[in-house]
């Protein structure tokens, strides 16, 4: 009884001791994409996240579109910052359709960036 308790045991550190080394690198690799993201000169897009809506289900359409994206929330705004790497103009209406087809946005909100004034959204 006694090898077996051993043999889960030592199993039990394993898996937590691989848990911990994924949880830390992709910890590391967030923070990276976060100050590569925040450089003077990247081009991003900046989303200010809806009230009700989540900025990780955000992130997660804007993964699944091929964009690399953080969050980025100021005092009260919650901000998904958004690398464009085709550029900012050229990335805009494919980072919007993205956003766009998360199931909890509120409708009656339609997506605006930072940088576009009242009403230039579609």
């Amino acid at each position: 009884m006694v090898p077996v308790a051993l043999i889960f045991a030592v199993g039990a550190l394993v898996l937590a001791v691989v848990f911990l080394s994924l949880a830390r690198s992709a910890s590391l690799e967030y923070d990276d994409a976060r100050e590569r993201l925040l450089l003077p000169g990247s081009e991003t897009l900046a989303y200010d996240v809806p009230n009700g809506q989540d900025p990780a289900v955000v992130m997660t359409a804007l993964h699944r579109a091929g964009y690399a994206s953080v969050e980025d929330s100021i005092r009260t705004t919650r901000r998904v910052l958004v690398a464009c790497p085709s550029g900012r103009f050229r990335d805009r209406s494919g980072v919007r359709m993205a956003i766009e087809s998360v199931d909890d946005r509120p409708a009656d909100v339609p997506v605006r960036f930072v940088d576009e004034p009242e009403g230039i959204a579609s």
